[in-house]
């Protein structure tokens, strides 16, 4: 059956928000892996902000911001690998369940979001 434009709007967008979602959880757990790290990233974020912010207010901003916006959320083709490679990478690291489960779980979660869409569907809104 071919959906009506209406519908295939609305499964676009849809498919777009289930993207997004699985490409934070990546992130998420990307973070995960660097939670050692983080304070020490987080100066370094702070830092270059202090040097940058003040150049991305005018128009280079609104040039980062168009940018941005063109690559997020990334397309499935991207998304995907990533989130398996994060699994494998979990699955196969050798650390203890728990330090593992968590990562694996936000990944598997994010393949399912891509796979069958937003998951709050029949709870949610229409």
């Amino acid at each position: 059956m071919i959906p009506d434009r209406r519908t295939a709007v609305r499964l676009d967008v849809g498919r777009e928000l289930a993207r997004r979602r699985a490409g934070v959880l990546l992130i998420i757990t990307l973070l995960l892996w660097l939670y050692q790290w983080l304070p020490a990233l987080s100066v370094a974020a702070f830092l270059v902000w202090i040097v940058l912010h003040n150049r991305l207010e005018g128009d280079l901003g609104a040039r980062v911001v168009r940018g941005w916006r063109r690559i997020w959320p990334p397309a499935v083709v991207v998304v995907v690998p990533l989130l398996v490679v994060g699994i494998l990478t979990s699955w196969m690291s050798g650390l203890p369940i728990d330090r593992t489960i968590l990562p694996i779980g936000l990944n598997l979660l994010g393949l399912s979001m891509i796979v069958w869409g937003e998951w709050r569907r029949p709870f949610g809104r229409a």
